[in-house]
């Protein structure tokens, strides 16, 4: 995790992005495609977060655009995006600085594959956003008080709770 942190802490995030589908009919409707979220950085390019099958596990990967996710291969979807992110970053801020982060290890995860149980993203030290991948449908995307619930509930499953902080 550590070369992800090190990219992380000179990051700027725009935004919070879903990728979807067009459904059919009107109105024109996007169905979010939950499995896989995006930060996207004010300096261009994007952190990918995708919830990996049936590990409960959240792969995080530095990636230069929105792609259509692996499982449409053969299909024919048309890629569209969410921004959520007037739900987790609640200023008229152009881009915030990630403060803080917070995630959990254990022995399916992979730190330098950064592969990892859940990740929470503090921004400007105030606004919030966790990933967990241990939904049902894909990616739970959450705010303040769901990584400490997160833990509440999983405290005895073998987690190793990690952090990074800015140092200010």
């Amino acid at each position: 995790m550590e070369s992800l942190v090190r990219r992380l802490a000179d990051a700027r995030v725009a935004d919070v992005l879903v990728p979807g589908w067009v459904a059919e009919g009107e109105p024109i409707k996007v169905e979010p495609w939950t499995w896989t979220a995006y930060l996207e950085f004010a300096d261009g390019g994007l952190l990918r977060a995708h919830a990996e099958g049936s590990t409960a596990q959240v792969r995080l990967e530095v990636v230069p655009e929105v792609t259509p996710p692996i499982e449409w291969e053969g299909e024919d979807e048309t890629l569209a995006v969410t921004s959520l992110g007037h739900l987790f970053l609640h200023q008229a801020y152009n881009s915030y600085r990630i403060t803080a982060l917070r995630w959990a290890e254990n022995e399916e995860s992979d730190p330098p594959g950064h592969l990892v149980g859940c990740m929470e993203f503090e921004f400007e030290r105030r606004w919030r956003l966790f990933v967990d991948p241990s939904w049902f449908f894909g990616l739970h995307l959450s705010g303040p008080g769901a990584y400490e619930q997160w833990v509440a509930d999983d405290s005895g499953n073998g987690w190793i709770l990690r952090d990074w902080s800015r140092g200010e």
